[in-house]
């Protein structure tokens, strides 16, 4: 059985190592593994693989998912990424990072004596020597594992050395374009077609289309009970328009209003909710239930209540209790 430190693990090369652990658990287990922002992904893959640590890119999401994992050991930023790529007990670190970011994380897990299985060419593009000189002194296996130079190490096993390498640039965003065409590619274009390549690539993951339904799903019940809220009070706001434009000139109705005719905040529709709920409340329940620092906050949020006729008092000894109006209950 082989421990493995996934760095990227909501990245394109993060879910297809994913995949290939899924297919052999008998050979391979997840001991730790880091994403950057693509937290609903991310807490997915932590339910199924439980590693015994993970990082991601900042601390509040580590805190956050910390309290949905206790069993779990999170940390954040470089130092995770590091800490990650040479915890106890890898074998092996596989790192699936884009960029320069992958550099350190490299060489913390080549010190630890971790063999490398390499997919962030970023990392010897900005430091190969360095890189090379830790790998040889360490000792330790260091495995290119992405497109053209996993090829290459490949194809070089056991085979004299040749005279030269010829890359073909079989892939890319621009592999259809013709000569003139790629001599007017910005750079600019290229960061976009390769941020959209690599989205398609993640819709085509059952993990990650299974966290954007669940999102997705979330923000339409959002969305609804915020338009449900509006329209409500839309209507409320009608009816007193009305009522006031009918009543033009003759004396304010005395008495409890109806409670669609009362546009009220927040903190005040939770507590008429709550009274509801629970049929009666003092300034106690309110205070515990809101959070509110003293008692007199929530008594004054009842009272205001009462003088807008949508509550009533009840004593009940030295406590007074607050109920709907029974007109209001109509």
């Amino acid at each position: 059985m082989k421990n493995i430190a996934l760095l990227g693990a909501t990245g394109s090369i993060g879910t297809q190592v994913l995949d290939v652990v899924r297919e052999n658990p008998d050979k391979f287990r997840i001991r730790a593994m880091t994403a950057g922002r693509n937290m609903e992904l991310f807490a997915l893959q932590l339910q199924e693989f439980c590693p015994a640590f993970a990082a991601v890119a900042e601390e509040n999401a580590a805190r956050a998912l910390a309290e949905s994992f206790p069993d779990i050991q999170f940390s954040w930023g470089m130092e995770g990424l590091c800490a990650a790529a040479s915890a106890e007990g890898v074998g092996m670190t596989v790192n699936g990072l884009m960029g320069m970011i992958g550099l350190q994380p490299t060489l913390a897990a080549v010190e630890a004596g971790k063999d490398v299985a390499l997919a962030n060419k970023e990392t010897l593009v900005a430091g190969g020597e360095i890189v090379m000189d830790a790998v040889r002194r360490a000792g330790i296996r260091f495995l290119p594992v992405d497109s053209e130079h996993s090829a290459i190490f490949q194809c070089l096993q056991n085979q004299a050395l040749p005279e030269r390498l010829i890359l073909t640039a079989s892939g890319g965003p621009f592999r259809g374009y013709t000569k003139e065409q790629l001599k007017a590619v910005t750079k600019e274009q290229d960061e976009v077609y390769r941020e959209l390549e690599r989205d398609i690539k993640q819709l085509k993951e059952p993990l990650f289309l299974a966290a954007l339904l669940n999102r997705t799903a979330n923000e339409r019940e959002n969305s609804n009970r915020i338009l449900k809220n509006i329209l409500a009070k839309l209507e409320g706001l009608e009816r007193r328009v009305e009522s006031i434009e009918k009543n033009r000139g003759m004396p304010a109705p005395k008495g409890p209003r109806h409670p669609e005719d009362i546009i009220l905040p927040e903190p005040d529709e939770n507590i008429m909710a709550f009274v509801r709920e629970h049929k009666k409340a003092c300034a106690e329940d309110i205070q515990k239930a809101f959070g509110y620092k003293g008692k007199n906050a929530a008594s004054s949020r009842l009272n205001r209540l009462f003088e807008l006729g949508l509550l009533e008092k009840r004593q009940a000894g030295r406590k007074v209790y607050y109920v709907t109006s029974s007109e209001n209950q109509m």
